[in-house]
């Protein structure tokens, strides 16, 4: 899918034009306030940039919105991942610098969410290239991982999240993925990145909890690789 994309592009490509001053001064001004908006949009495509990465491995870095007669869609190659996976990091590092800071879980994309999604992906990053003939990567796997510990630890030294324990349930854990309310609202300071399924503005309230982690469309039900990223009782992995 690379409608989502498209319309990323379209506004990185077109948003300085609703600035309308003609002053250069006031004009930087404008358009650092626009910034805000920008990080968001950049968010977004590192993120679909990561799943395609995922599902597809290396694929065309777009910069621009393409239209049917567009050469791209004929000619366009695979970027380099060494570039695919810089071109993400970038585009999460400004997200991070540039979002407001807040402890919203489910509103506006903010700082955190840029960490967790930058912990997240790096983390995937640098297991890969373990993994997967570390020989032939240009980036050592070591550097990735350190820049997933770092975001990580952002994260973690705001010390506004915590572990989930319902009020007056013994199954905290189960409370935590049938919550019908806001994370804020269910006291939730566990969550970092929320879709609240409210029945009405998104007309379902499935919480698609390992959406993730799973790559797939209109999952209704954990999958097997799902299950397996679980400890065992005795604390370690399944394999």
């Amino acid at each position: 899918n690379w409608q989502k994309l498209r319309k990323v592009n379209y506004f990185l490509n077109h948003y300085k034009e609703v600035i309308t001053v003609e002053s250069d001064s006031l004009y930087e001004v404008e358009l650092k306030k626009l910034n805000k908006y920008v990080a968001e949009a950049k968010f977004f495509k590192a993120w679909d940039y990561y799943i395609k990465l995922v599902a597809l491995g290396e694929v065309p870095w777009l910069e621009t919105e393409l239209y049917t007669d567009s050469e791209e869609l004929h000619t366009a190659k695979r970027t380099p991942r060494e570039e695919l996976v810089k071109n993400i990091i970038e585009c999460l590092d400004f997200a991070i610098e540039n979002l407001n800071e807040n402890d919203n879980s489910c509103g506006y994309i903010n700082k955190d969410m840029a960490r967790f999604l930058k912990a997240k992906f790096c983390l995937f990053e640098g297991t890969f290239r373990k993994y997967h003939n570390p020989e032939r990567a240009e980036t050592a796997p070591e550097y990735f991982l350190k820049l997933s510990r770092d975001a990580a630890k952002q994260i973690m030294d705001r010390g506004v999240y915590e572990l989930y324990k319902h009020p007056t349930a013994k199954d905290s854990y189960w409370q935590l993925f049938v919550q019908k309310k806001s994370p804020e609202a269910e006291g939730n300071k566990e969550t970092i990145l929320a879709r609240v399924y409210d029945g009405s503005k998104l007309g379902h309230d499935n919480p698609r909890y390992w959406g993730m982690n799973n790559h797939t469309r209109y999952s209704m039900g954990a999958t097997v690789a799902m299950t397996e990223k679980y400890l065992c009782a005795d604390g370690r992995p399944v394999y």
